[in-house]
């Protein structure tokens, strides 16, 4: 996050060796005067949970799991919460993502694991292997930021399909997902 711009990257690693299967970079969209690492961090689960979710019928596996990882306790905490959306939750940044993140969750027969990984260890002599994960994604956001010339991220966020209702409200979007 600089110049209330922001970046996220994923990579999808084996995990019995830690090479990298896939991975990829991009923009953070949103409000620049609400972007943040939280969103980023979302923005980065989101991406590889669409991904996951892609590729999903060709898991040959009955009950496949996946762990992702993340340096943002926030969000993990926030995926933890159960229950409808409230009024004080649909005016909350960043909700946005958080929704579409948990239905993709819930429409997918990947069963996922979150678990979170400290932040800026670069300096850390004995790093685990999520730990070198970790530099390596917020290395490759970083230099998708610094060297991506040909992309602005949008000053409003996209609607995603999980949002049945978006308010502008101040500026900014505010959303909900409404049962039928």
């Amino acid at each position: 996050m600089k110049k209330r711009r922001g970046s996220h990257a994923w990579e999808l690693v084996n995990t019995y060796n830690y090479d990298t299967i896939t991975k990829g970079a991009g923009p953070v969209d949103g409000h620049n005067e609400t972007i943040c690492s939280y969103r980023a961090e979302a923005t980065h689960l989101l991406a590889m949970v669409t991904l996951l979710s892609r590729i999903e019928p060709f898991i040959k596996r009955k009950n496949p799991m996946v762990t992702l990882h993340t340096d943002s306790k926030s969000v993990l905490d926030t995926l933890k919460e159960k229950g409808k959306n409230t009024l004080k939750s649909i005016f909350q940044d960043h909700n946005d993502v958080i929704i579409q993140l948990k239905d993709c969750i819930a429409m997918s027969k990947i069963n996922f694991e979150f678990e979170y990984v400290e932040a800026h260890q670069d300096e850390t002599k004995t790093l685990t292997p999520e730990a070198e994960l970790n530099i390596r994604v917020n290395d490759a956001a970083y230099e998708y930021f610094n060297t991506a010339s040909y992309w602005t991220p949008s000053q409003r966020p996209i609607n995603f399909p999980a949002q049945q209702i978006t308010i502008q409200h101040q500026n900014t979007n505010k959303v909900t997902k409404i049962k039928q």
